[in-house]
């Protein structure tokens, strides 16, 4: 470090500004973590869905028929007798649409309460007790004189 007393001077003040601007940014951050919601606290609702899947299957299946005509002599009067043969291909495509419905149940986790019991309960009866009754006995204190023998 230098001995520049106003190098000193600028350094300290520098610092000085670097900490004084943090401490904003340590506050904002502690009310964000306080006020952050709690990990396992979510308030997703777990629903069962069903969905329905169309699938369809085209398959093409070409069919190729084969025609032959009958056979045709023809006789010209200056040529010998031909055969002649005439065929004709004819091709039937075929569209098959085999649709498939399938349900997949997606399986949720939703909490079940069963609903409160009710039961029926009878008040107790009242029981009369009569009540005790004081009775004066009295009594005598008896006394017994033992003589003492003399010596």
């Amino acid at each position: 470090m230098t001995s520049d007393p106003f190098s000193r001077s600028r350094v300290r003040k520098v610092l000085i500004a670097v900490i004084l601007a943090s401490v904003p940014c340590y506050c904002a951050g502690l009310v964000a973590s306080l006020l952050a919601p709690g990990s396992g606290h979510g308030s997703a609702t777990p629903t069962l869905t069903a969905s329905l899947t169309a699938v369809v299957f085209a398959t093409r299946t070409p069919t190729t028929t084969f025609t032959s005509l009958p056979v045709t002599v023809t006789a010209p009067p200056s040529l010998a007798p031909t055969n002649t043969s005439t065929g004709t291909i004819t091709s039937t495509p075929t569209i098959t649409h085999t649709p498939t419905i399938s349900a997949t149940p997606t399986p949720t986790n939703t909490p079940f309460l069963p609903p409160p019991t009710h039961t029926k309960t009878v008040p107790p009866t009242p029981t009369f007790t009569s009540r005790p009754t004081f009775t004066y006995t009295p009594t005598f204190p008896i006394i017994t004189i033992v003589p003492v023998p003399n010596r």
